[in-house]
C-alpha cells in the first residue's frame, strides 16, 4: 500500500473530531495542505506510462461548517486544479469522492488550500480529507468499484472490469 506523505500542514489538523474518523481538518481560509506520493500505476516501459491516472480525494460533505478547497499539482506531475465542496442542504454528513486527473509521477505533490469565499448558509470553512486513492480508470468514465482494503484491484460494480487502484494512506506525519 502507498501512502500519501504530508509536507506542510499549515492550519490542518490530523484528528478523529472525538468520532473515531481519523483525517485531516481545517476550519480556516487559507490552510494549505501539501501531500506527496507515487501517482505511478504501470511501469515505465508500459505505453499506458504516459497516460493520466485519476486521484481521488474522500472529503466530508455536510450541511453546516462547510467550506471549500482548490487543489493544485505543485511538483512532479501536472494536473489542471480541482475543487473540493463540503457544503449540502441535505441533513447529513458523509464522505464524497471529488476526482482528478494527473500525470504519473513517483513524487506527485498536491496542494489542498481552503478558499475564502464560501457558499455556506453559516459561513463556515471546514474542509476533511479522509482519503486519497490513485486508479488507472477515470469515474467519470466507469461506475464506481468496490476495493477489497489494502489491495490494488477492484471491481468495477456495472461492468465486471477489473480496475488497477490503489489507496493511499493518509498520515499525520512524514515518515
Amino acid at each position: 500500500m502507498g501512502v500519501a506523505l504530508p509536507q506542510e500542514s499549515e492550519g490542518w489538523e490530523w484528528t478523529d473530531e472525538g468520532r473515531g474518523k481519523w483525517g485531516w481538518v481545517a476550519t480556516q481560509p487559507l490552510a494549505r495542505l501539501v501531500l506527496r506520493f507515487d501517482s505511478n500505476i504501470f511501469a515505465p516501459t508500459d505505453p499506458r506510462s504516459a497516460n493520466t491516472v485519476a486521484v481521488s480525494i474522500a472529503h466530508l460533505k455536510s450541511y453546516e461548517h462547510m467550506g471549500e478547497a482548490n487543489v493544485t499539482c505543485i511538483s512532479g506531475c501536472s494536473c489542471q486544479w480541482g475543487m473540493l465542496d463540503g457544503d449540502i442542504t441535505d441533513h447529513y454528513s458523509q464522505l464524497r469522492v471529488q476526482e482528478i486527473k494527473v500525470t504519473q509521477a513517483a513524487n506527485c505533490t498536491i496542494a489542498i488550500t481552503v478558499i475564502k469565499a464560501t457558499h455556506a448558509h453559516d459561513e463556515g470553512h471546514k474542509v476533511k480529507i479522509g482519503g486519497v486513492m490513485v486508479s488507472e480508470e477515470h469515474f467519470s468514465e466507469h461506475a464506481y468499484g468496490m476495493c477489497v482494503p489494502g489491495g490494488e484491484q477492484c471491481i468495477g460494480s456495472e461492468s465486471n472490469n477489473v480496475y488497477r487502484r490503489e489507496m493511499l494512506a493518509l498520515v499525520s506525519q512524514a515518515l
